[in-house]
Order: C-alpha cells, then sequence, then structure tokens
C-alpha cells in the first residue's frame, strides 16, 4: 500500500463518521446560511459581477384610496396607574 492512499482511505473516514457539516458541529464563528441566492457570480479575475436578472424587485401595492386605519391609534387614552395590592389568603383575585 501507498502512503497516499491510506491517506486517501483515512479521510474517506473522516468525512463518513462526521457526515454533514451543521453549526452545531462547526466552530464558533461557523455559519451556514440558510440557501439564499446570491446576486451574482465571481469571475476567474476575481471581480464579482452582478447578474440583472437575479435581482430582488420588491412589488409594493397602490395604497391610494386606502380606507383602513393602523391597529394601533395615537389618540388612545394613556393608561391610568393604579396601587398594587397583595391578595388576601381564601380571596378571590
Amino acid at each position: 500500500m501507498t502512503v497516499g492512499l491510506s491517506t486517501a482511505r483515512a479521510a474517506a473516514l473522516c468525512r463518513g463518521m462526521y457526515g454533514n457539516v451543521s453549526p452545531k458541529r462547526g466552530n464558533r464563528l461557523y455559519y451556514k446560511g440558510k440557501g439564499g441566492l446570491k446576486p451574482g457570480r465571481h469571475t476567474k479575475h476575481g471581480r464579482y459581477v452582478l447578474d440583472p436578472k437575479r435581482k430582488k424587485e420588491l412589488v409594493v401595492p397602490e395604497l391610494e384610496g386606502f380606507t383602513l386605519k393602523p391597529y394601533v391609534s395615537r389618540e388612545l387614552p394613556r393608561p391610568t396607574k393604579f396601587k398594587m395590592r397583595k391578595p388576601q389568603f381564601g380571596q378571590s383575585v
């Protein structure tokens, strides 16, 4: 057996032993991500080219004539302060 072959077998055994790399198995700086799409690609010259087809597009509806109001109004009365008291044994709260 050659040295290279035994090293390759050892590496294969280690890969099989650990399985997929996850943030639980990595160090504290390992971040796997959520599988988001990249907006471009790397070139062989070390630059990054943005692809206009991959650019995110936000679709915002027209809000003219929109009759609904915000859920929380600024005109709500302020809550009044009240004195907290300790419930007595045998009384309902």
